[in-house]
């Protein structure tokens, strides 16, 4: 926990800092908001990492249908979708994450780009 604080204190805008830390300061699962969605979450980054991406799609759909208001979660089902080659689904997802963020530069780009990906694919 203190080496991602240490990061952001080094550099405030690092986005994958400030999610170790905080997955580092809870604790999946917990009962309230989003505790459930959180574990989906958890289970879905860890399926990716793996390259478990039937896992990973089942657990970040989860977590997209009990929070549908969750960026973060449209967002990994897209890169899930993206990774796959479901150009046209990843870009739907990334769509539905800008939406929600729409200042999130990340979903933006990936939204294009996975349409422009989907709309080559077509005969």
């Amino acid at each position: 926990m203190a080496y991602w604080r240490r990061v952001l204190e080094l550099n405030p805008d690092d986005e994958r800092a400030r999610y170790f830390l905080q997955v580092s300061q809870s604790t999946p699962g917990t009962p309230g908001a989003g505790g459930s969605v959180n574990l989906a979450l958890e289970r879905g980054r860890s399926a990716y990492q793996r390259a478990d991406f039937d896992a990973a799609e089942r657990a970040f759909g989860a977590a997209t249908e009990q929070q549908p208001g969750s960026a973060e979660a449209w967002g990994w089902l897209g890169r899930v979708y993206f990774e796959r080659g479901a150009y046209a689904r990843a870009a739907r997802a990334y769509d539905q994450a800008a939406g929600l963020e729409p200042d999130n530069d990340a979903y933006t780009f990936f939204a294009g780009e996975a349409a422009r990906l989907a709309e080559a694919e077509r005969p």
